[in-house]
C-alpha cells in the first residue's frame, strides 16, 4: 500500500536544510556563549567571587572569635602563622608581616582561586588584588647570524602554569606546574611575545627583545695577585644587548684570557681587548688594564692598618705587592694620648739608614681619619716612597705637626706616583723645613688629579734650610733633569700662613707648589686659598719658583688671595724657566664652565681631568662626587 504525503503538511528537502542551517547557526551561538566570554566563563568567574567571598567571610569569622577569646583586646600581633595553620587550614593561609605600614598579609587559597587580604592596627580587613609575578629567565645557547636559539623558562611560584602561548604558535600545556622551560628561536631586534595563563586564570603577556650592542664597557682597571682568577665584567649598551665577545691580551706570559676570565702569571701589568663584531662588519672595542702582584692584602681595621704600618717599618717594601682598603679607618688619635699618635708607614733616618714602601696603596675611594702626629721625625700618612703608587685615597679630620709635614706621603723617588688623592678638614703644621697639603716633594714622580682644602701654618724657624711650603707639593726637584716630575690637575682652596719668627734661609711658597728645579713641570692646576704672610718671602700665588728649565703651565690662581700687594704668579722665574697661560682670574670666572675648558686645555676627549661643580662653586675634579 502506499502512502501519499500531504503537500501542505509534509517537509519538502529544501525546508529540511534550511532547517538544518538554522539550527547548526544556533548552536554556534551557544557555543560561543559557553566560550571564553559566554556562559562557561561567566560561572568560572561567579564561582570564583562566590570563593573569594566564602574566604573573607571565614576570615572575618576567625578574626571576632580570636576578639571574643581575647575579650576585646586583640591585637595585630595575635594574627599569627600559627593561628592561620589552625582556624584556616582548609584555606591554606600565610601569614607575612609588613613593617613599612605595620599591616599584616593574609593570602588564601581554595580551588585554585587566589585571595589577597591586608590586617591593619585595628583588625580591619582589606582586600587586595595581587596577581603572581611571572618570573622569566632565558640562555642564550647559540647564535647564528641574526637568529639565536634561546632557552626560556617561565615560573609562576604562587598558582602553578595552566598554559603558555608562544610567539611562533606553539601552546604548551602546563598542568598546574610551577616552571616551564622551552628553547625558541628568537630573532636579533625583533619582539619575540609569550602569553601565559596562570591556573587561578590570570593572564600575563612577556616580551623578549634582544639587540646588538652600540656600546661595550669593561672595567679600565683589574688587579689580582699571582694564581687568582677573575672574572672581567662587561656591560653591554642597551642592557638587553646580546654578542659574543672576542678576547686578545698584549703580554700571555703576565696573565692568561679565556672566555673573560683571567689569571695573573707573572707580576707586572698588560692590556686584554674585548670586541664584539657586528652583523654589518663594524666591531666594537673596549681595553682594561691588567696588573699582577705578588700578594694582594686588604686592609679592614684600624689595628690591621698600624700592623700594616709596622711590618713596614721592620724592613718589609711591600714590592711588587698591593695593600687595599676595604673600608673607611678611624685611628683615633688623640693630642692627650701619645699612645694613639701615628707613626709614618716607611722611615729616613740616614742616607744608610732607610725605609721606603715600594708597593701599591689603593684606597679605592675610602677614608683614613684620626690621623695625629706630633713629631718633627714623622711626614705624613707615609714618610717616603720609592717606585710606589698611593691612590684613590683621601685624609680626613686629622692632625700633622712636623719639620717636614704633608698629609699623604713625604717624598717620591723612582718614579712613583699620588693619584686621585685627597686631604680635608685637616690641619698641617710645619715648623722650619717644608710643609704642603699632599705630599712634602717629589724627587723622581707624578702627582695627579688630586686636592687639598685643609688649612696649611708654617713657621718659619732659625733655620738656614731651603723651606718650602704649598698647598699641593712642597717642591720637585731633579739632578738629572729628565722631566719625570710632574704636578697636574691638582688644585688647593686651604688657607695658607706663614709666620717668620727670622729671615735665614730661603723660602719658597706657592698656592699650588712651592718651587720646581731641574725641569719639573706645574700643569693644569689651580690655587683658590689665601696666602697670609708675617713678612714677605720668594712667592706666588700659583708658584713661589720656576727654576732652571721648569715649566708651569695652564695653571691659574684666584686674584687678590694674599695679603702682601707685591705678590704675583710666581716671585722667581730663572735659568729657562717657563710661565705659558697663567694667570690670576675672578671669582665669578673660575665657576665657569669656559674655565673648566681652560683646565682641560691638552688633556684628551673622553679623559678629561676636570667637570663643572654643580653647587655652582670651583670645578671639581672628574672623579669626585
Amino acid at each position: 500500500m502506499k502512502i501519499k504525503l500531504n503537500k501542505e503538511k509534509g517537509i519538502t528537502l529544501i525546508a529540511l536544510i534550511i532547517t538544518i542551517i538554522i539550527l547548526l547557526i544556533l548552536a554556534g551561538v551557544a557555543i560561543s556563549m559557553l566560550g571564553e566570554n559566554g556562559l562557561f566563563e561567566k560561572a568560572k568567574v561567579t564561582k570564583n567571587t562566590q570563593i573569594k567571598a566564602e574566604m573573607r567571610e571565614q576570615l572575618t569569622i576567625k578574626i571576632s572569635e580570636l576578639q571574643v577569646e581575647k575579650n576585646g583586646e586583640a591585637t595585630l600581633n595575635d594574627i599569627t602563622q600559627n593561628w592561620a595553620n589552625i582556624t584556616l587550614d582548609e584555606y591554606k593561609a600565610t601569614v607575612t608581616d609588613v613593617e613599612t605600614t605595620n599591616t599584616k598579609k593574609v593570602i588564601m587559597q581554595k580551588n585554585g582561586v587566589v585571595g589577597n587580604y591586608t590586617i591593619d592596627e585595628k583588625l580591619n580587613i582589606i582586600e587586595t588584588e595581587e596577581n603572581a609575578e611571572i618570573e622569566l629567565t632565558y640562555e642564550i645557547k647559540s647564535k647564528n647570524g641574526k637568529n639565536l636559539e634561546v632557552s626560556v623558562t617561565l615560573t609562576d611560584n604562587e598558582n602553578g602554569i595552566q598554559s603558555i602561548e608562544y610567539d611562533d604558535g606553539h601552546i604548551q600545556q602546563g598542568n598546574g606546574l610551577k616552571s616551564i622551560a622551552r628553547d625558541c628561536t628568537i630573532q636579533l631586534g625583533i619582539e619575540y611575545k609569550i602569553k601565559i595563563i596562570s591556573q587561578n586564570g590570570n593572564i600575563t603577556e612577556k616580551t623578549i627583545l634582544l639587540e646588538e650592542p652600540k656600546e661595550i664597557d669593561i672595567p679600565e682597571e683589574i688587579e689580582i695577585s699571582l694564581g687568582q682568577t677573575e672574572t672581567i665584567k662587561v656591560a653591554l649598551t642597551p642592557s638587553n644587548a646580546i654578542a659574543e665577545i672576542d678576547w686578545t691580551i698584549e703580554d700571555n706570559a703576565i696573565a692568561e684570557i679565556n672566555n673573560g676570565i683571567i689569571k695573573g702569571l707573572k707580576t707586572g701589568n698588560t692590556t686584554v681587548t674585548a670586541s664584539v663584531t657586528l652583523q654589518d662588519g663594524n666591531i666594537l672595542k673596549d681595553t682594561c688594564t691588567i696588573n699582577v702582584y705578588q700578594k694582594v692584602t686588604i686592609i679592614n681595621t684600624a689595628d690591621e692598618l698600624r700592623a700594616f704600618a709596622q711590618e713596614v717599618n721592620k724592613g718589609k717594601s711591600f714590592e711588587n705587592e698591593l695593600v687595599k682598603l676595604g673600608k673607611d679607618i678611624d685611628l683615633g688619635g688623640k693630642q692627650e694620648d701619645e699612645s694613639t699618635w701615628w707613626t709614618s708607614i716607611g722611615y729616613y733616618n740616614s742616607d744608610t739608614e732607610y725605609v721606603y714602601f715600594k708597593g701599591t696603596f689603593d684606597g679605592q675611594n675610602h677614608e683614613i681619619s684620626g690621623i695625629y702626629i706630633n713629631n718633627e721625625n714623622q711626614r705624613g700618612l707615609f714618610h717616603n716612597i720609592s717606585g710606589a703608587t698611593i691612590k684613590n685615597l683621601g685624609v680626613t679630620n686629622s692632625y700633622f705637626k712636623s719639620k717636614f709635614a704633608s698629609s699623604i706621603t713625604g717624598v717620591l723617588d723612582n718614579s712613583s706616583k699620588v693619584e686621585n688623592c685627597y686631604c680635608k678638614e685637616s690641619k698641617i703644621i710645619g715648623n722650619g723645613g717644608n710643609a704642603a697639603g699632599i705630599s712634602m716633594g717629589i724627587n723622581d714622580g707624578i702627582i695627579s688629579n688630586s686636592y687639598n682644602s685643609s688649612e696649611i701654618y708654617f713657621y718659619r724657624l732659625n733655620t738656614s734650610t731651603y723651606m718650602k711650603v704649598a698647598g699641593v707639593v712642597g717642591y720637585t726637584w731633579n739632578s738629572s733633569y729628565n722631566n719625570n716630575n710632574i704636578i697636574e690637575n691638582c688644585y688647593n682652596t686651604g688657607k695658607i700662613t706663614i709666620e717668620e719668627i727670622n729671615t735665614y734661609g730661603q723660602l719658597c711658597v706657592g698656592g699650588i707648589c712651592g718651587s720646581t728645579w731641574n725641569g719639573g713641570q706645574l700643569k693644569n692646576s689651580y690655587n683658590a686659598g689665601n696666602i697670609i704672610f708675617s713678612q714677605t718671602s720668594m712667592s706666588g700665588i700659583i708658584i713661589g719658583a720656576c727654576d732652571t728649565d721648569s715649566i708651569t703651565q695652564n695653571c691659574y690662581s684666584l686674584e687678590n688671595v694674599s695679603n702682601m700687594n707685591e705678590i704675583g704668579l710666581c716671585n722667581y722665574v730663572y735659568g729657562g724657566g717657563k710661565l705659558i697661560n697663567c694667570s690670576a682670574l675672578t671669582d665669578s670666572y673660575m665657576k665657569t664652565q669656559d674655565f673648566v675648558n681652560d683646565l682641560n686645555e691638552g688633556n684628551t676627549e673622553g679623559n678629561l681631568a676636570w667637570k663643572l661643580n654643580p653647587n655652582g662653586g670651583y670645578p671639581l675634579l672628574s672623579w669626585q662626587k
